[in-house]
């Protein structure tokens, strides 16, 4: 899917939700999300923001998300166990190619 943000086409993650209790809906994500970037950068690569929230557990990030075409940040704190049971869904990497 290609997400259009700012001008710029971006890979992105697609927030999938499985558990309404999980650490993503627990942060405030919803299904449908699209997360492109964390800490007020915008990030091209969806693969680069995965293996930044994997490499940073415990510490809590502002996502940069898209939701419903309008721009705003949720805090999450990365997990210690990247693993679907955690996050109560999953992140599925979306690639404009």
């Amino acid at each position: 899917a290609e997400v259009v943000f700012e001008g710029e086409v971006l890979d992105c993650l697609t927030v999938r939700i499985d558990d309404e209790d999980g650490l993503l809906a627990a942060s405030g994500l919803i299904e449908g999300d699209v997360i492109v970037g964390w800490d007020g950068q915008e990030q091209p690569l969806a693969r680069t923001i995965e293996e930044h929230l994997e490499a940073h557990p415990g510490q809590q990030v502002q996502l940069l998300v898209l939701r419903d075409g309008s721009a705003m940040t949720v805090p999450f704190t990365c997990p210690a166990v990247s693993d679907n049971e955690v996050l109560g869904g999953s992140l599925k990497w979306d690639s404009s190619d």
